[in-house]
């Protein structure tokens, strides 16, 4: 992943088999590798004008 330069990872599967923990292992072991960390669970998705002005508001560091 690292070597790779991948800009995203995301994980897909069924309920009940392990990936927020695989995601938390992951994520714990590469943080300094990336310049951000975004974690972002799909359960109750929202809507996509809003994680776009979240987005915004993460990489802007919360400048107007």
């Amino acid at each position: 992943m690292i070597e790779a330069h991948c800009p995203l990872v995301v994980l897909l599967r069924m309920g009940v088999v392990g990936k927020t923990t695989l995601s938390i292992k992951l994520a714990q072991q590469v943080k300094t590798e990336f310049d951000y960390l975004i974690w972002c669970s799909l359960d109750n998705t929202p809507l996509l004008e809003d994680l776009l002005q979240n987005m915004i508001k993460i990489f802007s560091n919360n400048q107007q």
